[in-house]
């Protein structure tokens, strides 16, 4: 799942850079949100790198072309629904520097920097374990 996961990203980063139309994390979402919602595999994919490929799905595109909004809002939202995560996880996949990307992009529609900044706040408070 995650190796699709990063493939699309690869593929799309690709279309991109060739000035074609990049959908193919479009196309893999549904897939993705149905996988990344079974609560019991939640845990397994975070030690599986699922973070690091979240990263890769919403940051920016060469040339700053934002992923799709649908992208962001699923995922945003899936992020919310996943369990803490180790600091170290957070600073290795970089996601706590997309979703503040997210949250700090002028376009970004109020619901995503609503749940961007939830995230960012819940993740920058020490965790009590």
């Amino acid at each position: 799942m995650i190796t699709k996961m990063n493939e699309a990203a690869e593929e799309d980063r690709t279309l991109n850079k060739q000035k074609k139309p990049a959908l193919k994390k479009l196309t893999l979402l549904p897939q993705v949100v149905m996988h990344l919602k079974k609560q019991d595999l939640k845990e397994t994919f975070i030690d599986s790198g699922v973070m690091s490929a979240i990263t890769e799905w919403i940051s920016p595109l060469p040339g700053q072309v934002s992923a799709a909004l649908r992208i962001r809002e699923e995922l945003l939202r899936i992020l919310q629904e996943l369990p803490s995560v180790s600091q170290e996880t957070l600073k290795h996949s970089k996601i706590g520097r997309a979703v503040m990307f997210l949250y700090k992009h002028p376009k970004e529609s109020r619901p995503n920097k609503d749940l961007a900044l939830k995230l960012i706040n819940e993740w920058s408070r020490p965790s009590s374990a």
